[in-house]
């Protein structure tokens, strides 16, 4: 976790430093909310020998997921590439991600329940074609302050609970005018804590279904690859 925070806080510093030594030239703050697809190696699924894993483990679920912005885009007025081209810097002030595996037909059947909350910032380009339409490209770091996995059935109650991760947000965003569509891929892990056990982690499932691989050589770290979709309104 010193780690994670250690590189956040020196990769925040930077740009700050850029944006101040450059100068703010406009803010613009954006809501987006928006629903989700797993990664094909969700929960390390794929990193076994069965390639076909996360299609057999997840065949007969329904999958609902969904995810929550809040942020602001900076615009530095120093760097002067044309009138129609701005860098700047893009910041979630909260970050948002959950999803939840059911059965289909069964409603009494086990139901698990996974979220992240996080901030990211990173640095945006952005192309305005004309005065009512922008489009944006971004790369942000997405530190997760909390994670967890949560599995209940029968209303009983297991799971796993974690204050450790790290992510990536690679996309794109659409504005005409206040309307903002947005597109991402969100790849990255969070170190998740049995919540009875403290000495077991969730881990890379794939890697546990490795015969080749000692126990006491299991990553703690989950994958946790999202594709992100959401709309929403940037004033």
């Amino acid at each position: 976790m010193k780690k994670i925070l250690f590189t956040t806080l020196c990769f925040c510093l930077a740009l700050l430093s850029v944006a101040q030594e450059q100068g703010i030239d406009s803010k613009k703050t954006y809501l987006k909310i928006g629903m989700s697809s797993l990664g094909a190696n969700i929960f390390g699924l794929n990193d076994g020998p069965d390639k076909n894993m996360k299609k057999k483990a997840f065949e007969d679920l329904k999958i609902n997921a969904y995810n929550f912005e809040f942020g602001s885009l900076y615009g530095i007025n120093m760097i002067e590439l044309g009138d129609q081209f701005q860098v700047g810097i893009d910041v979630n002030y909260l970050t948002v991600n959950f999803f939840q595996l059911a059965e289909e037909d069964e409603t009494d059947a086990e139901k698990v329940s996974n979220f992240a909350i996080g901030s990211a910032i990173g640095p945006v380009f952005t192309y305005a074609p004309t005065n009512s339409i922008e489009l944006d490209a971004f790369f942000k770091v997405n530190p997760t302050w909390i994670a967890g996995n949560i599995d209940s059935s029968n209303d009983q109650k297991y799971g796993y609970l974690g204050f450790e991760g790290m992510k990536y947000k690679i996309g794109f965003n659409a504005r005409f005018d206040i309307l903002m569509l947005s597109a991402e891929f969100n790849p990255g892990y969070a170190v998740l804590q049995d919540w009875d056990y403290s000495d077991e982690y969730l881990g890379n499932i794939g890697e546990q279904d490795d015969k080749s691989i000692p126990s006491d050589e299991w990553s703690k770290k989950t994958p946790t690859p999202l594709f992100n979709f959401s709309i929403g309104l940037c004033f």
